[in-house]
Order: C-alpha cells, then sequence, then structure tokens
C-alpha cells in the first residue's frame, strides 16, 4: 500500500507538472503562430478605414461635377448613370466607415429621448410610394407616443436597412408587414415578408459582411452590408435581433431595443 500510496503521488505530480509544460508551450507558440494573422487582421482593419475615408473627396468631386456638367448642358443618361453609381460608392463607404469603427470600437453613440413612434412613421412612409410602384402591399402596425432614449440616426438607419431588405427580397405582388409596439423590455420592432426566404443553412451567414443570401438574384443583391450594421446598431444600443424564415414563404426580423434611462455619450 505504501508503494502504491507514493507511485500514484509521483504520478499526479509529474502529470500535473507536465500539463503545467504543455499549457506553457501552448500560450507561447499560438501566440507566435497567431501574431501574424492579428497584424494582418489590424493591417486590413486600417486599410478599409484609411481607403474609406480617401475615397469621399473624390466622390463628393466627382458629384459636383455631374451637377455643374448638368447645369450647363442639361440632365441625360451618362450623368443620371454617374450619379447612379457615386452614390452607391457613397453608400459603400459610409458603411464601411461605420463597420471599421465599430471593429476598433470607436463608433461613438449620442443618447437622447426621442418619440420612437415618430421615427417609425418617417422611415416607413416613403415606403407606401416605392410598394404602389412595385406593386407590392405595405402595411404597418406602430403603436403612438413609444419613446425611447438611444441614437436617433442609428435607430432610423436600422429601420430603412430591414425595409429595403424586405423590398430587395420580396415577390411580385407581395406584402411586407412592420410593427412595433412596447415590450417588456423597452420596445420591438417587426419587419415581415412573404418574400424568396433564408435557407436555414444560411441564417448564421446573413449577418457576414459582403455575404449575398442568394447569389442567383444578383440584380436585387445590394452591398452585402446592410443586415452587418443592423446587428452593430444593435449591439451598441444592448438589444437584440433574430430571424425567422422559410424558403419560399418568407422572413421575419425582430428587433428588441432595451428601455435606457437618461442621456449619456459612449
Amino acid at each position: 500500500l505504501d508503494t502504491w500510496r507514493e507511485f500514484f503521488l509521483a504520478s499526479a505530480v509529474v502529470s500535473l507538472a507536465g500539463l503545467c509544460v504543455v499549457f506553457v508551450l501552448v500560450v507561447i507558440f499560438s501566440g507566435i503562430i497567431m501574431r501574424p494573422f492579428a497584424e494582418m487582421y489590424k493591417k486590413q482593419k486600417r486599410f478599409i478605414t484609411d481607403a474609406s475615408h480617401e475615397l469621399k473627396t473624390p466622390l463628393t468631386v466627382i458629384g459636383a461635377s455631374c451637377e455643374i456638367i448638368e447645369y450647363n448642358s442639361g440632365e441625360n443618361e451618362w450623368t443620371a448613370t454617374i450619379k447612379e453609381q457615386v452614390g452607391r460608392l457613397t453608400e459603400l463607404t459610409n458603411k464601411l466607415v461605420f463597420l471599421s469603427k465599430a471593429d476598433e470600437g470607436g463608433s461613438r453613440i449620442v443618447m437622447t429621448d426621442f418619440s420612437l413612434s415618430e421615427v417609425a412613421e418617417a422611415a416607413v412612409r416613403p415606403y407606401f410610394a416605392i410598394a404602389g410602384s412595385r406593386g407590392k402591399h405595405l402595411t404597418c402596425d406602430i403603436e403612438k407616443n413609444l419613446s425611447y432614449c438611444g441614437d436617433m440616426g442609428m435607430i432610423r438607419e436600422l429601420f430603412c436597412i430591414l425595409l429595403d431588405n424586405a423590398f430587395k427580397f420580396g415577390v411580385d405582388g407581395g406584402w411586407i408587414h412592420v410593427t412595433l409596439r412596447r415590450a417588456a423590455a423597452g420596445a420591438e420592432l417587426t419587419v415581415q415578408d412573404n418574400g424568396i426566404g433564408i435557407s436555414q443553412e444560411n441564417l448564421d451567414k446573413i449577418w457576414q459582411r459582403f455575404y449575398q443570401a442568394d447569389p442567383s438574384r444578383q440584380e436585387n443583391a445590394g452591398l452585402g452590408l446592410g443586415l452587418s450594421m443592423v446587428q452593430q446598431i444593435v449591439t451598441l444600443h444592448g438589444g437584440t435581433v433574430a430571424v425567422v424564415s422559410t424558403p419560399g414563404r418568407g422572413t421575419t426580423f425582430t428587433v428588441t431595443l432595451p428601455e435606457h434611462h437618461g442621456k449619456e455619450e459612449n
């Protein structure tokens, strides 16, 4: 028994020492191996941020020059195309800057008290005309006098992105329904459509940047950044976003925004 006890204690000590040595080696070598990848990731984020900022000036110059040409010679298909592409690049640049700042922890949100109901109504209002021109049916159920404390600009962008997404991937003659109501945790926004839907294996991928859920419908494809922005905006406000979808039957996005008290800037 004494021999067995000594052997057991010696084995335990040697095993523990071996595990400690292996742990130290793993930490050291993993740090060495991952260092180039970490540096590459930092350089990639810095490149996106720098390139986005550098693109703003030439895009502004191109847009202003196009307006001068239209003023002198009148609008034509070429200037219209230039304006459309400048708008598309500007949108891409702004979204990349927003996401890059969010990655670096530099996104600043200004918390102010505002009417969430009014922001929702103002965001939905222009889409009624779009729905009529595209043969779609848009309805909304927005609870009145619903206030919220958050970044009003970001919340407005959140509404617009979800509505754009519903229109892009809807079907001809389809419907979109927007619901905003008071919830126990704060406010709950739901955007539902009966569009093409998303397969189950792609539901987790839609939040990735530049990901297109349906590459076969490139005419409706956007930049692939909208839902990434939705996730960032919701995260910055401490909320949650969920999606339920069935291919061929439609998609439902549900955003829960928790109640914040007071005004603060992060």
